[in-house]
């Protein structure tokens, strides 16, 4: 049963995700995700609370990751020495924009959604 529920969840997922991207938030059709996922809307509700909460939760934890990792930069760089900082910003800097370019090219779509959508 367990397998058949994350199945489900995937495919609404995944038609969110599509309609999404194409149509933005406010022109995405819930009608439209759950006929292209192959799920009822009562099977959609059993998941989500609402296309607001089906939205966050594909891009919610890509803005928290990001975030988060933005946050701790700051604060690593706050942390040292004032003296020390000019040697280092370039070095904390560069460390945190690579680690966020790699991470934005391993989850195109859902960041592409965040920014964009």
């Amino acid at each position: 049963m367990e397998e058949k529920s994350t199945a489900t969840l995937e495919k609404i997922q995944e038609a969110a995700m599509s309609e999404f991207l194409d149509k933005g938030f406010q022109g995405a059709s819930l009608r439209q995700i759950v006929k292209n996922a192959g799920v009822t809307t009562g099977a959609f509700y059993g998941y989500f609370s609402s296309k607001e909460a089906l939205f966050n939760a594909l891009v919610e934890p890509h803005a928290a990751a990001l975030m988060g990792k933005f946050m701790e930069a700051q604060t690593s760089f706050a942390e040292l020495p004032e003296e020390q900082q000019p040697d280092h910003m370039g070095e904390e800097s560069s460390s945190c924009v690579h680690w966020m370019v790699d991470y934005i090219c391993r989850h195109r779509e859902p960041v592409k959604l965040l920014l964009t959508r």
